[in-house]
């Protein structure tokens, strides 16, 4: 018997939450090195990938639950579903537009924005613009006013639609045993 859809669905969810929340709080740790460019793009990279293996966890699990339930199974005439994880990731990808298309459509605060698109906080920050200088209250020193770039929220959906094979990819490896160290190791060529 397989998962109920509506479980596989809330554990993405929340898998997908965990992704975004850590991609931030490594950000945020890093932002004492925001002039290092070396640093920054690391940052990217690796706040994308936090999301995307964090996404395919459960998928790569319910992948290798199908697995052993298909070698306990003496009569292989129940097929697995494979495309359900495509779908999951699907609607996980359509949760993440929810702020991109409220920020392109409102008034929406940037820096929340930004924080709730953890994968790509650290991508945003390429994104920037100076929209003008003004000077600083109570001080001779001007302040330059920098917002996101108004392409910014089509490339966070761009990245975040990387959910998609990522959920599907976690599933099929896990269907696959694909990940198994014993298998990698000492199979024979």
């Amino acid at each position: 018997m397989q998962k109920p859809f509506v479980k596989l669905l809330l554990s993405g969810l929340g898998y997908m939450l965990m992704g975004n929340l850590l991609s931030v709080i490594m950000s945020v740790s890093l932002a004492f090195f925001r002039g290092e460019t070396l640093i920054m793009i690391l940052s990217v990279l690796f706040g994308i990938a936090i999301y995307l293996l964090l996404v395919a966890v459960p998928a790569y699990k319910d992948g290798l639950d199908e697995n052993a339930k298909q070698k306990k199974r003496k009569d292989n005439t129940e097929s697995v579903p494979k495309w359900r994880w495509a779908l999951v990731g699907t609607i996980l990808w359509g949760v993440m537009l929810i702020p991109s298309v409220v920020y392109l459509f409102t008034e929406y605060n940037e820096g929340v924005y930004r924080m709730l698109n953890g994968a790509v906080f650290p991508l945003s920050a390429f994104m920037l613009v100076s929209t003008m200088t003004t000077e600083y209250p109570f001080s001779s020193a001007f302040v330059e006013v920098l917002r996101l770039a108004p392409f910014a929220p089509y490339v966070f959906m761009g990245v975040y639609a990387l959910t998609i094979p990522a959920c599907h990819i976690g599933f099929i490896l896990g269907l696959n045993n694909g990940l198994d160290k014993d298998k990698i190791m000492y199979e024979k060529q």
